[in-house]
């Protein structure tokens, strides 16, 4: 199980880069992991050099990271650690010995998968998620329109209607079916479902992690035994070959042009769900030689914790709760699974049917200001912040602000904090927002730009 898990992992990190080629030295580091993991005998040290790479790559990237980097990244450090731990343990880091210590912690990852799918559902119970007008539900449907040219009139208005419980359904209930045994097949099949819906539209690298932790819940005996294990690498191997195959077309096809049929990236998500399925087909004959019915197949008692995983290994599902609960506490609002969820909790205003905005104990999100002007230069200097007419936390104000200092830039601008009008001629020189973060809460902290007016619009 180890193994696979090794190799989604670190094809992960490749697909993700390869979307659109924009960093092509890390894209082809990425190629030279996922090759060399998959090829060497032993992949123990390849591995390890792998997630060292990702958590100093990502660490310095922070906090501008994807929503799924972010998971991707906690998961990282603590399997370093844990591989650490075994290197000290058996004083050699070998393969053999990590697939034998990968199964007390494969209960871990379940339940960081279980946070991650529940909370994204939990954002989703606000009053603009269930509006179909504004819906991310509605948007994502139509958004196969755009990107195909398939006509809007292909969806059915009900189905539109009626997505955002549909959505709702699949990542609340099929998060809970993951912590019932005799139910975790349903939740993993339902998961596919939604992944292999959200591929097409350049989501495959989420998938590619998911599917990593997925595995986590098929009985040990899927991956054992000569015949299983010969077709789990084809199955493999078969994954990993189409996705360098078509990032290496996708890749060709923009220095071309070759675009006006399907976007390259789009493509890639049809390339990802041909290996995907292809690997799930090697695993479910898998399931059958071992007398398994799909609908029958023993899940993973989570709550009933393997005598040897470590104890600091049952901290990552706590981690992953507070990190996907931030925008609750008062905490960043972006890059913590609330993405495409309508949700807003920021200026002492929440769209949340459950949690009000009230039960902030930080204040990061009420500290806000209103842009009135600002120099068109400058304005959407970094992902349309700031810009006339926004509002947008005091935090993000002054991370941008610290930016343009850095640049040597000299910005007008007039803003409108707690009710006063405020006009620098230059605002990287006033002593209000030359005062730099620091440097704990720079890495860690994120706000989006605030929607004034309601409905909450769909948007990362």
């Amino acid at each position: 199980m180890f193994s696979f898990f090794a190799q989604l992992w670190t094809l992960a990190f490749f697909v993700h880069y390869s979307e659109e080629w924009k960093r092509p030295i890390i894209t082809l580091i990425g190629l030279g992991l996922v090759l060399a993991i998959s090829k060497t005998k032993n992949r123990a040290l390849v591995f390890f050099g792998s997630l060292s790479f990702y958590i100093v790559y990502y660490a310095v990237k922070l906090p501008f990271l994807a929503n799924h980097s972010n998971y991707y990244l906690l998961i990282s450090i603590f399997i370093w650690f844990w591989m650490l731990g075994s290197w000290f343990k058996h004083k050699k880091l070998s393969e053999a010995k990590l697939l034998i210590d990968f199964i007390p912690i494969r209960k871990t990852l379940c339940l960081s998968l279980f946070v991650l799918y529940f909370m994204a559902g939990f954002h989703k119970l606000n009053a603009d998620f269930l509006n179909p007008e504004v819906s991310c539900a509605s948007n994502f449907f139509l958004r196969y329109t755009w990107a195909y040219g398939i006509p809007a009139t292909v969806f059915p208005k009900a189905l539109l209607t009626f997505s955002p419980y549909l959505v709702l359904s699949i990542e609340l209930i099929g998060a809970l079916f993951l912590l019932v045994p005799t139910l975790q097949i349903y939740g993993v099949l339902m998961f596919v479902g939604l992944h292999s819906y959200l591929a097409p539209l350049s989501f495959y690298d989420f998938a590619s992690i998911c599917y990593a932790a997925l595995l986590c819940f098929l009985p040990l005996s899927v991956f054992q035994g000569e015949e299983n294990l010969k077709r789990a690498k084809k199955g493999m191997t078969a994954l990993v070959g189409i996705m360098i195959a078509g990032a290496l077309i996708s890749k060709l096809f923009m220095h071309l042009e070759w675009n006006t049929f399907i976007k390259p990236d789009y493509a890639q998500g049809f390339y990802f769900l041909i290996g995907s399925f292809y690997f799930m087909r090697q695993l479910y004959l898998n399931l059958k030689a071992e007398g398994y019915k799909i609908y029958k197949i023993p899940g993973v008692n989570l709550f009933k914790f393997h005598k040897d995983t470590p104890r600091w290994m049952h901290l990552l599902p706590l981690f992953l709760f507070i990190y996907a609960g931030t925008s609750y506490l008062g905490l960043r609002t972006t890059g913590n699974t609330s993405m495409f969820s309508n949700l807003r909790t920021e200026g002492g205003v929440s769209n949340h049917l459950l949690i009000s905005s009230a039960w902030q104990p930080f204040d990061f999100q009420k500290d806000l200001v209103f842009i009135k002007s600002v120099h068109h230069k400058y304005a959407y200097y970094k992902k349309s912040q700031p810009a006339p007419n926004m509002w947008m936390t005091s935090f993000e104000l002054r991370r941008i602000v610290e930016m343009w200092k850095s640049k040597d830039a000299s910005v007008p601008m007039e803003l409108i904090q707690n009710g006063e009008l405020k006009v620098y001629d230059d605002i990287v020189t006033s002593k209000d927002w030359s005062e730099p973060l620091p440097w704990v809460l720079k890495k860690t902290m994120m706000f989006r730009p605030i929607q004034d007016k309601a409905p909450n619009r769909c948007r990362w």
